[in-house]
């Protein structure tokens, strides 16, 4: 994100904070600084109460810039992707659960299912979906991609929410500076509805830092009971393939920046 963006949603985040949430935006920007400069923080986070929810918020991790982006950008708020009530909707690649409480805000009784493979995020994933009343998002923690079995995940060390998947996809997106590798269930997109007892899906969202080919291919009978996806895509070789894979089942798509917004013809 620029520093405009930052700013832009440090100010959006601040109109819509409540109770004491401004003042514990004025403490986290400047610890975040004194951070940025000496690698210690004397404000280490807390609980931020906003207009659309409350969220765990831990001081270097990113989670401000990610609320931001998704309730003040508003990144997946596109005409014909926003859920309806009753909509079964599936977040693969939920992080803290921005997304699928967004979701919660307009569909408040359907089916939402929250899929995170980082064992230190979906934790966080839990507890902002407990914060939040009336949100009953289902988590499950594994990493979705074309086959069962476990698989290696790459974490930040520099304690980012992020985590990587390995494989060769990687050589399209960026490494972590000091890394942490750790297995953790691998799941398909197919055997996740399955489970779950899910049959059609009004709304599916993969954001899998580059994984995602692999995410889709494990899902050929979950895109055939899917009416709209978003991707995220991360190099414009798993854009060609991620896009060939939808209109091979049946969806048109448009890009706006790097999210594959697609619908069934």
């Amino acid at each position: 994100m620029t520093p405009r963006g930052n700013a832009r949603n440090l100010s959006g985040l601040f109109r819509q904070a409540r109770g004491t949430t401004k003042g514990r935006l004025a403490c986290y920007l400047a610890s975040y600084l004194f951070y940025r400069t000496t690698g210690w923080k004397p404000y280490r986070g807390g609980v931020f109460t906003f207009q659309f929810g409350r969220f765990h918020v831990a001081t270097g991790r990113g989670d401000l810039g990610t609320i931001g982006e998704i309730f003040i950008d508003r990144l997946h708020q596109v005409q014909d992707f926003i859920p309806s009530d009753g909509d079964t909707c599936v977040d693969v690649g939920a992080h803290i659960g921005c997304v699928a409480l967004q979701w919660r805000l307009t569909n408040r009784t359907g089916r939402i299912i929250a899929v995170e493979p980082h064992p230190r995020t979906v934790e966080v994933l839990r507890a902002n979906c407990a914060l939040n009343p009336g949100a009953d998002v289902t988590v499950v923690a594994a990493a979705v991609g074309s086959r069962e079995g476990p698989l290696e995940m790459i974490l930040d060390a520099n304690e980012n929410r992020m985590a990587l998947t390995a494989g060769d996809h990687l050589r399209y997106t960026g490494a972590f500076a000091a890394q942490q590798r750790h297995a953790v269930p691998g799941i398909t997109l197919d055997s996740l509805v399955a489970t779950q007892g899910v049959r059609h899906v009004h709304l599916l969202k993969i954001d899998v830092e580059g994984y995602e080919v692999e995410c889709l291919k494990g899902g050929a009978k979950t895109l055939g009971m899917t009416d709209r996806i978003i991707v995220e895509v991360h190099s414009t070789p798993l854009k060609t393939e991620c896009a060939r894979i939808l209109t091979g089942h049946g969806f048109s798509f448009h890009i706006t920046g790097n999210l594959m917004f697609a619908k069934r013809m």
